[in-house]
């Protein structure tokens, strides 16, 4: 199976990124291997992304989609469903990709994996996972790996086979942890491979979902650890792990004077 036959979609959902989508879509542009399509979903931006968007002439077919805003996870499903390519990457509009990032991905494809997910290096130069070798692994691998604060799989580092996609959307109730979650779902019953190769470079928006000050409530990766630590045996290193990350989100909300949400994760 060659790569004409395999074809990569790239969708991106976009909500005020002008300071950083000329270079995400510059990187496509430069990619040794094309996509056979990007997916662009403007979630009603108030900045000047969409215009930047339209004045950048991508090497390959582009469909710019434009919706009132509705979050991250409504902007990704619509890519979902408006894709006609065989996988998908949900590429960041904050993130770089890699020139030989489709190759990587095209090798792996041919291998049979319907999950895979590259390494990524952030702008200091700090690699996701430090490994000289490529990683298979399971839903209880990428769990057990998670509870080491290990991610495997990155948003904009992750392939993923579209019949994977029919019956498991992102949940658009969320906008933060969402996607780790999503991966979670997908990897019941698949074999997935981690490949060393850095595929993919992650630029920390200040302003961005991930720096966003949030609830417990809002966060589906907490809740989905939550509750899968309820009805697994109890762990000492697991929760450590949780007990660690919701002093992470109390630290954030205090530092920016968010008192009752600190509570909230102190209490939680």
């Amino acid at each position: 199976m060659d790569f004409q036959e395999c074809k990569i979609g790239i969708v991106i959902p976009v909500y005020n990124k002008e300071r950083f989508i000329s270079t995400t879509l510059d990187s496509i542009n430069n990619l040794t291997i094309k996509p056979n399509e990007v997916i662009i979903i403007d979630d009603g931006s108030t900045d000047r992304s969409l215009e930047i968007i339209k004045n950048i002439k991508l090497k390959t077919k582009c469909n710019i989609i434009t919706q009132r805003n509705q979050g991250v996870s409504k902007a990704r499903n619509i890519g979902i469903k408006e894709s006609i390519s065989d996988y998908i990457l949900f590429l960041d509009a904050d993130d770089i990709l890699r020139q030989d990032a489709l190759v990587y991905f095209n090798e792996y494809i041919n291998r049979g994996y319907k999950i895979i997910a590259g390494n990524r290096i952030n702008k200091n130069g700090n690699i996701s996972v430090d490994t000289n070798s490529d990683i298979e692994f399971t839903q209880k691998i990428y769990l057990n790996k998670l509870y080491k604060n290990i991610n495997l799989c990155w948003t904009s580092a992750v392939l993923l086979k579209k019949d994977l996609l029919f019956n498991n959307n992102f949940n658009e109730n969320f906008s933060h942890g969402e996607d780790r979650e999503l991966f979670y779902r997908v990897l019941k019953d698949q074999k997935a491979i981690f490949v060393k190769n850095v595929v993919a470079e992650y630029i920390n928006d200040d302003y961005g979902l991930s720096n966003k000050i949030i609830n417990p409530d809002q966060d589906l990766f907490f809740i989905l650890l939550k509750n899968i630590s309820s009805f697994d045996t109890f762990n000492f290193n697991n929760f450590i792990f949780l007990m660690k990350y919701k002093f992470k989100r109390f630290n954030v909300s205090i530092r920016n004077s968010k008192i009752r949400t600190a509570i909230k994760w102190l209490v939680e």
